[in-house]
């Protein structure tokens, strides 16, 4: 069932109402309420950073589970820039990512956007912009206004024009949260599922190392097929490593079980190292 706002689902519009209670927190820290979770849950820390903590309640879970969405789309706008820092704060007003990536240079892990300022000026110190990121960010950072009059740098919401929550994009965001989840999970299923099947060949062949030991060695040939199913495993594991995060590598393992058997000379002793596997 759609509503009026296009929602389909409501696990989702749920978490985006709870994103909303976490904007207000960011936007009010003054009130009762975020005046009583810090002073509970986050003391010497930020709502931003804070941690849900041992026992919380189940409002502060609900509100922590409201401000994944607004990291996700939340960016500091710059005003005196005594409070951002350059290299881990989000700030950049870019659609693919707010925070920066050029490398931190040695001696400048604490720099703030302020230090970027010319000294007395609210202007933004060109040469050393370019000396210190890459061409990309030393354009887009330049290209930020700067007031003229120094005030308190604040937080926004980049899909918007006013810089206030939309819940209507949270939304969007949310879908995207839920379904790389949801592609994360059936991926690591995959995985789980081929290393058993890996695991349980490599127990195999232990098992039919053991018992061409215990052979009698006059005139038994097993030693030739020991060391083609040692190759064959040596082969499996390479590939299966280049393919473990592809997602094909349940078809590769189908394919080698598919491959006919071939009958050694009689003098050879077969010894299985395939197993059924779920």
């Amino acid at each position: 069932m759609e509503g009026g706002l296009g929602f389909r689902d409501l696990e989702c519009f749920n978490e985006v109402m709870l994103a909303k209670q976490s904007w207000r927190l960011l936007q009010d820290s003054e009130s009762l309420l975020a005046k009583s979770l810090k002073a509970k849950y986050f003391p010497r820390n930020n709502f931003l950073n804070a941690t849900i903590g041992y026992n919380p309640s189940y409002t502060w879970r609900s509100i922590i589970a409201g401000r994944n969405i607004i990291l996700k789309g939340i960016r500091w706008n710059i005003g005196s820039g005594d409070g951002v820092r350059v290299w881990h704060d989000p700030w950049l007003p870019s659609d693919l990512n707010f925070r920066v990536q050029s490398a931190i240079p040695a001696g400048l892990e604490d720099l703030r956007v302020r230090d970027l300022f010319l000294e007395n000026s609210n202007r933004w110190d060109v040469e050393l912009i370019s000396n210190l990121f890459n061409e990309n960010e030393a354009k887009l950072i330049k290209s930020i206004p700067l007031c003229q009059h120094s005030r308190p740098d604040r937080l926004v919401w980049h899909h918007s024009k006013d810089g206030v929550y939309s819940v209507k994009y949270g939304y969007t965001i949310a879908k995207h949260l839920k379904e790389c989840e949801s592609n994360m999970a059936s991926s690591s299923g995959q995985r789980k599922k081929l290393w058993k099947w890996v695991g349980t060949s490599m127990s195999s062949l232990s098992l039919a190392r053991k018992e061409y030991e215990n052979l009698p060695k006059q005139g038994v040939g097993a030693s030739p097929c020991i060391h083609a199913a040692e190759k064959r495993l040596h082969e499996h594991l390479t590939a299966t490593k280049q393919l473990r995060t592809s997602g094909v590598g349940d078809a590769h393992a189908e394919r080698m079980q598919a491959e006919n058997w071939m009958k050694p000379d009689e003098s050879w002793v077969k010894i299985n190292t395939l197993v059924a596997r779920s």
